[in-house]
């Protein structure tokens, strides 16, 4: 399963929530990150998931969206990180039918092989949207160390 991966920023809950409620978080709690830019720094200082139904990362760095890269790139190793494949997503996005949301995304895991790339979801606007493997998450979100 492809975990979907919330990039989001201090200040930008209220997005935030409207984008977890489309996704039906509730049902899917352990296939959605959230990643946060821009936090305080005992959060960050924590390094560990929190918030009680929902996976949560913390960065004190506000790199926009790459944000969300850097922090999956740093954080593989943990179980509720871990996955084959990642859907980057930015908190200003949501869905109008959640399950057709998530049997659209179970569809796309066997056309999205190559895991040297990065899969946009819109090519027109390449805005970071989209779908990559572990391997290419690592390699890319470790550029923003």
């Amino acid at each position: 399963m492809i975990k979907v991966v919330v990039s989001t920023c201090s200040g930008y809950e209220k997005f935030l929530n409207h984008c977890l409620r489309s996704l039906n978080f509730k049902e899917h709690y352990n296939d959605i990150l959230v990643c946060k830019a821009r936090c305080d720094p005992d959060l960050v200082a924590i390094n560990k998931f929190f918030d009680g139904n929902k996976s949560q990362m913390c960065s004190s760095k506000n790199l926009y969206e790459y944000t969300a890269f850097n922090l999956i790139s740093s954080h593989l190793d943990y179980r509720e990180v871990h996955s084959d494949k990642y859907l980057f997503i930015h908190d200003t996005c949501w869905t109008a039918d959640s399950s057709f949301f998530w049997d659209k995304l179970n569809e796309l895991d066997s056309e999205t092989n190559d895991s040297t790339r990065f899969y946009y979801l819109d090519n027109s606007k390449r805005q970071n949207i989209g779908i990559c493997s572990k391997e290419f998450a690592k390699e890319y979100g470790s550029q923003f160390n």
